[in-house]
């Protein structure tokens, strides 16, 4: 079994009645997000959004990380 690329993203299309949900796990850090719409919503879209809000939780939790390490002495 390899390791994950840098870039590797997992994710699961579900349909549930009229709404869609998607959710998007980054394959190296496990951190998961999920966004919903309407089944109408092109998959095209709704991943773009879902991939767009995974780095952004990945960032923001790399930033408090750094807050956390850089506010004590070692």
């Amino acid at each position: 079994m390899s390791l994950p690329q840098e870039d590797e993203i997992y994710l699961e299309f579900q349909i549930i009645g009229q709404y869609q949900k998607l959710t998007a796990i980054d394959a190296k850090s496990h951190i998961e997000v999920s966004v919903s719409g309407p089944a109408s919503t092109s998959r095209e879209h709704i991943t773009r959004l879902a991939i767009r809000k995974l780095k952004r939780r990945i960032a923001d939790l790399e930033r408090k990380e750094q807050q956390i390490t850089h506010g004590r002495l070692v």
